[in-house]
């Protein structure tokens, strides 16, 4: 092993362009693309997949207030954040 005396001035130039070379070396990685999270749930499935339980439990969960929704007809609407942050506080849906 060789010892090497320098300043700290050319160890810091010295680090830079070996890393600057590293980098210059590696293959440019493809940009993921992040799809949006979804906001809206629009049946007991959907939403039940979501959350990665089943829709039983969903169901349930809807019946005692854990699940923020609103409902036009036959037509369910379930918040998926809402519904989330309901389930972390533990409250009840008013």
């Amino acid at each position: 092993m060789e010892l090497i005396i320098t300043t700290p001035e050319n160890l810091r130039f010295e680090v830079e362009t070996a890393v600057s070379r590293a980098l210059a070396k590696q293959q440019p990685q493809q940009s993921l693309v992040l799809e949006p999270q979804k906001q809206y749930a629009y049946s007991i499935k959907e939403a039940a997949q979501h959350f990665h339980v089943s829709p039983v439990t969903l169901q349930s969960w809807k019946n005692t207030g854990f699940v923020k929704y609103s409902q036009h007809s036959r037509k369910l609407i379930i918040d998926l954040p809402g519904t989330l942050e309901l389930l972390g506080t533990k409250k009840r849906r008013a």
